[in-house]
């Protein structure tokens, strides 16, 4: 009898001791913060290429999008793109890696991107006017007038006055101008840029008659649509390209007065406010350097770019949908949403531009 009460008491201590466990194992679980993790930049960038890599083909092109949904058996499905394929911060994404890592097996993807549009580009001018960006750093870096002939093929077009401001500034043509007179020194692109950069200098007037809508005030100081993008697309260039100051006191002016990261929830998930955001980041980045390495724009880009990574980053870490670090940028109401390999290209390049280290 004494034996069997001897049993009773380890069988009811054992279950006891079980009954802790388990109860120690569910509040663990329940209540135990999630271990954040940190990367450099260069880090979480060379993940992030990961994304890019799967979506590079066998001639060179990309999957540039996309479809993810939570109805999908895959997550996410890529979406066929009409011609001209944009892949040029794609292309850099890889290239800048190889220059950051000394890596060769990322030169030989942005190289194979770019083999796809020189070959194209002849049948369809667009592909050089929407990679004009790699064609500049290509041709700087290796000095071979192929890449220099792609970029003068579409060069007049980058000069007329076009009747709407807010072509000029979606084109990217202020960028383009002055990446023309960098490598020709042909004082006509300047002047077009420098003519276009004189009317931004009045922002919220030119916007305003453009039709670019209110996205929010801070005080009496207004924030339109293309707003960001008029500052990284014309303002900036025109700085480097000319050398005057006031053009760089206006961009820094813009951001000291939008306060842009105290005002995130006025941008969407959409695209539009997903762009404008990822121009953000690259303009501060920018103004930070040609200021000298002024910290506080440094800081403002790394913290929204923070905030982009924690809500739009599919990452393994805190996958969304699949979990394979492609951007999303088009949040829709049925909580599907779509990768843009463009905007992740852009983003694997400011990572390595801005360091810093940033949680996942």
């Amino acid at each position: 009898m004494e034996n069997l009460n001897k049993i009773f008491i380890y069988v009811a201590i054992a279950i006891l001791a079980v009954a802790i466990l388990g109860y120690l194992i569910f509040v663990f679980q329940k209540e135990a913060p999630r271990v954040e993790l940190s990367y450099t930049g260069e880090e979480l960038a060379k993940k992030i290429e990961s994304f890019l890599a799967k979506a590079q083909k066998e001639d060179g092109s990309f999957n540039l999008f996309y479809v993810c949904s939570a109805l999908l058996e895959e997550g996410c499905l890529p979406e066929q793109v009409e011609s001209p394929l944009h892949a040029g911060q794609i292309i850099l994404a890889f290239y800048d890696l190889f220059l950051a890592t000394g890596d060769t097996a990322y030169k030989e993807k942005a190289d194979l991107g770019m083999k796809f549009v020189m070959e194209k580009c002849p049948e369809d001018p667009l592909m050089c006017e929407w990679n004009f960006f790699p064609l500049y750093v290509y041709y700087k870096d290796t000095q071979d007038p192929q890449y220099l002939e792609g970029m003068l093929s579409v060069s007049e077009k980058f000069l007329a006055d076009k009747p709407f401001f807010n072509d000029f500034v979606d084109g990217n043509t202020g960028v383009k101008l002055a990446m023309l007179y960098d490598v020709t020194g042909d004082v006509k692109y300047r002047d077009r840029l420098d003519r276009a950069a004189e009317q931004a200098l009045n922002l919220d007037q030119v916007l305003a008659e453009n039709g670019n809508k209110l996205v929010y005030t801070v005080d009496d100081f207004a924030v339109r649509t293309r707003a960001v993008q008029t500052v990284w697309a014309t303002l900036i260039p025109a700085y480097k390209a000319t050398g005057k100051q006031e053009y760089l006191q206006a961009s820094q002016d813009f951001f000291d007065k939008a306060d842009t990261l105290s005002n995130l929830d006025a941008y969407d998930g959409g695209f539009a406010g997903t762009f404008a955001l990822v121009v953000a980041v690259d303009t501060l980045t920018e103004i930070s350097e040609l200021s000298g390495g002024v910290n506080s724009y440094l800081q403002e880009a790394r913290s929204i770019a923070q905030k982009l990574i924690d809500e739009q980053l599919d990452t393994a870490e805190t996958p969304k949908f699949t979990g394979d670090y492609g951007f999303l940028f088009v949040k829709l109401e049925d909580n599907s949403n779509a990768k843009g390999t463009l905007l992740t290209g852009w983003l694997v390049r400011l990572l390595l531009r801005m360091g810093g280290e940033y949680e996942l």
